[in-house]
């Protein structure tokens, strides 16, 4: 998997909001050592998605009509795969809706669309292109309330619009519209629940690893009105719609909230960033689709079954608070094979809910693999390590902090991008926590709701080629810079083979960015 984007924490609502130091805008930094590339961004208030030099001005962009939801990728034939936002599902609207997947080829023509969105269903998030030309999708199933319940489910834990657990499907493309689902995996198939002894699966989460206790957040999830509005005015929630996330008194409908998804060739297994469990969980993706809905069979054994998490033992009933290590993470991945560090797992941290405060990490996981292919535990223990190998912080830890998307990527030469998504923010960091290079994202459209840069006055300069023009207006024309990822593209990448890669002309509308510094060291 090569990318990772991000989105924006915005001030308070209305005319009392304090006023903030504005953050800046394009290139900010760049020093010997960065790593050479292009960095591919898709802003979620924008329709149109961006690649970059390292200077920060924009190569090439693809305009689309409808705005992301949310990951894109790059292939290796030069077409770019992006999520859409589909904003008429009757069910689901949750935060990170998708639905819809589109590839374009270079120049922008529209090739394939495949849909996964009805009353029942939602794609959302994130998918992952597989070597076999595939796609992995994360989507939301609904269950009702009669049918969670009778699972276990405490009531206190219900959400007020069901029960969404998450499930991942693998679509085989068929052109120009369309697809074969070819693969399946449920989390509703591995449920276990320590809440009734009466009811069916009553098991001790903690012998059980391998299965998902259906009340494993214990925590009720609450949303304030004003973070309601502001992520609304994003485009990350849809409007005037209640995810049951709104009353203290409810759970959370979108029970997992799946926010990432990456696998891996080598084992034939699939990693996912479950945020509202604070883990990411690993599963077996060698198996058949009725091989995936148990517990035998696969190249692991195990079926359908978790084979390694990690993040937050309190799920399972292995640890207590001190154990628990991510807190609203994004974006799980492995490291590629050939980069250093290969085969460990790296996450991007967001920490709202840290109990010592607010700050991001972005965090190196080396799973216990062993040699006959096991992740070891011992029984009733936490799953290893009990602390991430390498991490980042900001010198000064409040000063890095996205309380959601995001995402981070390892870089050939060692280095680590990392977006800082509520900011817009995307940077790129030495193994020993040094910056080499910084830019902040400048593009969106303007939007009704709170945000640190107001859009400068006067008429808007013209997009670059194949983008569409932002219109004007918005309350003091504001401007959202929220990336759910961003991905440096290798300057080899096969993609990118014969293709013209000069600054267009002209350049997106924006304040022009102060000058990068380039001193050594």
């Amino acid at each position: 998997m090569i990318l990772s984007t991000t989105i924006l924490v915005l001030t308070a609502l209305g005319a009392a909001a304090p006023q903030q130091k504005e953050d800046p805008l394009g290139l900010t930094l760049s020093k010997p050592g960065a790593f050479e590339g292009y960095t591919l961004l898709c802003p979620l208030k924008d329709t149109s998605t961006y690649l970059l030099d390292m200077q920060g001005q924009v190569v090439h962009a693809w305009a689309s009509d409808m705005g992301p939801g949310n990951s894109v990728y790059l292939l290796d034939n030069g077409h770019l795969l992006r999520a859409a936002r589909m904003e008429d599902n009757p069910t689901f609207h949750g935060g990170g809706e998708g639905g819809r997947i589109r590839e374009y080829d270079w120049d922008g023509k529209l090739l394939w669309q495949f849909d996964w969105n009805d009353k029942d269903k939602l794609h959302h998030h994130d998918f992952e292109p597989l070597p076999n030309g595939n796609l992995l999708l994360i989507a939301w199933e609904f269950k009702s309330d009669k049918q969670a319940l009778a699972r276990g489910k405490n009531p206190e834990l219900m959400g007020k619009e069901g029960f969404w657990p998450d499930y991942l499907v693998e679509i085989e493309p068929q052109y120009p519209r369309g697809g074969k689902v070819v693969w399946e995996w449920h989390v509703w198939d591995h449920l276990l629940q320590f809440h009734d002894r009466e009811l069916a699966g009553y098991q001790h989460p903690a012998a059980n690893p391998g299965r998902v206790d259906i009340n494993a957040e214990r925590v009720v999830h609450s949303m304030s009105a004003a973070e309601r509005a502001r992520l609304e005015a994003l485009g990350y929630l849809s409007p005037g719609k209640d995810t049951g996330t709104t009353q203290a008194s409810k759970g959370s409908s979108d029970w997992m909230h799946t926010n990432g998804i990456d696998y891996n060739a080598e084992l034939d297994q699939i990693v996912i960033s479950v945020r509202r469990l604070n883990e990411m969980w690993v599963i077996d993706h060698s198996t058949t689709s009725a091989e995936a809905r148990g517990e035998s069979g696969g190249r692991s054994g195990r079926g359908g079954a978790i084979l390694y998490r990690w993040g937050n033992p309190q799920t399972y009933r292995s640890g207590g608070p001190t154990t628990q290590q991510l807190f609203g993470q994004h974006d799980a991945q492995w490291v590629e094979p050939g980069l250093p560090g290969a085969g460990n797992l790296i996450v991007f941290d967001n920490g709202s809910s840290r109990p010592e405060g607010k700050y991001s990490r972005v965090l190196e996981v080396t799973p216990p693999l062993g040699k006959d292919g096991r992740y070891e535990r011992e029984e009733g223990d936490p799953f290893l390590p009990a602390e991430a190998g390498w991490s980042y912080t900001a010198p000064t830890k409040e000063d890095f902090y996205s309380s959601f998307i995001s995402g981070v990527q390892r870089l050939p030469n060692g280095n680590t991008l990392i977006c800082e998504g509520a900011a817009g923010r995307v940077f790129e960091v030495t193994a020993a926590g040094n910056i080499v290079w910084e830019y902040w994202n400048a593009f969106g459209e303007p939007f009704v709701g709170g945000s640190r840069r107001p859009q400068p006055s006067g008429p808007p300069k013209g997009p670059p080629t194949g983008a569409p023009a932002a219109p004007a207006g918005g309350r003091g024309g504001v401007r959202p810079k929220a990336l759910f990822r961003a991905t440096r593209i290798v300057p080899d990448h096969p993609g990118l083979a014969g293709r013209k890669l000069e600054a267009l002309t002209p350049q997106p509308t924006g304040p022009q960015p102060p000058a990068a510094s380039t001193e050594g060291g």
